[in-house]
């Protein structure tokens, strides 16, 4: 991930952050251990670890397969888990410093968040939300300075990939990112060989925290001048709205009693069809 992989290069050039524990570690929790691709993401972190000279702790855990998996990873689950894994290292670690997803103002629910992560500290262990101040955009800035780590860097959520797939939402709005850094080309991490700015206008953003990432990209296209790309963020924007008024009005079938399973079962159905070609 990017903002773990920043995590990672600020720390190591960061001695003020010695006052926290004799030595760092970084740690890598992998969600899903039985993944055909896990071996290869975890290849990847202990790469990008490597690189910094930093050494590595790699953990598993089954959390989504347990009944807790009905709630929503992102708007929730990923945060107690993480906040949970401190906990659970407290006796080897003074701090844990969890990466931030999001910059302010962030006012929608996640399951990180600067307000909620130092809840999850103890007596033992102090847990801390780090760099909530920059954005996702300004952190991919800074790793594309360091390639040893930048080439590892896995973003992608499609099921099927060990690889960054350069098609989903994920993948095109960090390439997006490193074309408005003129690095594209030199990343190894990315296939950007059907790559274009015109692709950002089916950008799929069907969640809050997607439309807060492309909103921050927007902003820096504008602020580097590039019209292409702002006019292509401002098309896809206005794309998504019109998907997300369908789905909004679904949802409001959920008012009448006893249709609230329904309309969430439907909601599910409609976000699939309405995007499900968005990034093709």
């Amino acid at each position: 991930e990017v903002i773990s992989g920043y995590a990672e290069q600020n720390l190591a050039r960061r001695p003020d952050l010695e006052k926290f524990a004799k030595k760092h570690e970084l740690v890598y929790v992998d969600f899903s251990p039985e993944h055909p691709a896990s071996s290869s993401k975890v290849d990847a972190v202990r790469r990008a670890s490597e690189a910094i000279g930093i050494p590595i702790q790699i953990l598993a855990s089954n959390i989504q397969h347990l009944r807790l998996a009905r709630l929503r990873w992102g708007e929730v689950l990923h945060g107690f888990a993480l906040g949970a894994i401190g906990q659970l290292l407290s006796p080897r670690y003074s701090h844990v410093l969890i990466p931030s997803s999001h910059s302010p103002p962030h006012d929608f629910p996640w399951g990180s968040h600067p307000d909620s992560d130092p809840l999850f500290s103890s007596a033992s262990t102090q847990v801390l939300h780090h760099s909530g101040g920059l954005s996702r955009f300004e952190k991919t800035r800074r790793l594309s300075n360091s390639p040893g780590v930048f080439d590892s860097v896995h973003v992608c959520f499609t099921d099927e990939q060990s690889r960054n797939c350069s098609r989903c939402e994920k993948c095109l709005r960090t390439m997006a990112a490193l074309d408005l850094l003129g690095c594209l080309q030199a990343s190894a991490a990315f296939d950007c060989s059907d790559y274009h700015v015109d692709r950002l206008r089916r950008l799929q953003l069907n969640t809050k925290s997607a439309l807060s990432f492309s909103s921050e990209l927007l902003q820096a296209a504008q602020n580097l001048g590039r019209q292409d790309m702002v006019l292509a963020l401002q098309d896809g924007f206005a794309w998504n709205a019109k998907r997300r008024r369908v789905v909004d009005a679904i949802g409001r079938l959920g008012r009448i009693p006893g249709m609230g399973p329904i309309a969430r079962s439907l909601q599910r159905k409609a976000r699939r069809r309405l995007w499900m070609h968005a990034a093709k």
